[in-house]
């Protein structure tokens, strides 16, 4: 559910592309572009948030709140607003704000983002915020204009714009972390023990632990769980295989185990979500 809440005259432009005008979805799908101008007092919040919201800041700066946790958005900063969650954003001590905005959806979103280590963040800093801003200005005219492969274009600037974001953390992000993310991506079809994972970028048990929870905001096990399953969500979606046969491609020998992996961190069976993804 989404409130606002805008005292002050404020203007805002949005282009959008339902999903019944597509006969292909890409696997990362751009539904909305908008730029927006707050002044004083304007505010906005969003309960269990259905899709994913990119919110460069341009001018002025934004206040958002965000699983417990509060910050300031400045000019060439981006807020990331999660699937699943609620957030508020406001004005910030400047009075005003003007952003631009996407919001990404589609079924290799997750995947992507997890990799790339953008699940937990909140807020991102970029050494070329004029490049990103160029990528925000060009889905706003793709979105407005759509010309021909134009949904394609999208998923390609949505693209450009995450990868920015991991090149952003990359600068931050430990070496031997960088090394066992690596790993696990060149090892999805394996059974990994946290000792292996640990071993293969050169760090104790201990330091991988922490330095996953630091940086990613979860447990080694639990983050190749989630590369699992989001590559099994995937192959469901777009691919022939069995449940059986995608559930060894992400390293399952055992059917009932992988359904049952996938159903505790999906919500639903693989069968079930293979037919809702498809219809």
């Amino acid at each position: 559910m989404a409130v606002n809440t805008r005292p002050q005259k404020y203007r805002e432009q949005v282009y959008t592309h339902p999903d019944e005008h597509q006969p292909t979805l890409p696997a990362i799908r751009v539904a909305t572009v908008l730029v927006s101008r707050w002044g004083p007092g304007d505010r906005y919040g969003q309960t269990n948030r259905p899709i994913v919201s990119l919110n460069l800041v341009t001018r002025g700066n934004l206040i958002y709140r965000q699983r417990g946790k509060q910050g300031v958005i400045n000019p060439g900063e981006l807020f990331i607003a999660h699937k699943g969650f609620d957030q508020t954003f406001e004005t910030g001590d400047a009075g005003y704000v003007h952003k631009r905005t996407i919001l990404v959806d589609g079924i290799g979103l997750h995947a992507l983002m997890q990799a790339m280590g953008l699940t937990a963040v909140d807020r991102i800093s970029f050494q070329n915020p004029a490049r990103v801003t160029l990528l925000f200005r060009r889905c706003y005219r793709t979105m407005r204009d759509k010309p021909s492969r134009f949904a394609v274009e999208l998923s390609n600037l949505a693209y450009a714009i995450l990868n920015e974001c991991c090149l952003s953390l990359e600068v931050r992000r430990p070496v031997p972390l960088c090394a066992a993310i690596e790993f696990l991506e060149q090892n999805i079809q394996r059974p990994l023990t946290l000792a292996q994972i640990a071993e293969a970028a050169g760090m104790s048990v201990r330091q991988c632990t922490r330095l996953f929870r630091q940086h990613l905001g979860c447990s080694p096990v639990s983050f190749f769980i989630g590369l699992k399953m989001s590559s099994a969500k995937v192959l469901l979606s777009v691919s022939s295989l069995s449940v059986q046969q995608v559930g060894m491609e992400v390293g399952y020998d055992d059917p009932y185990h992988f359904s049952s992996q996938f159903k505790q961190r999906i919500g639903q069976s693989p069968q079930i979500f293979r037919r809702a993804s498809r219809t």
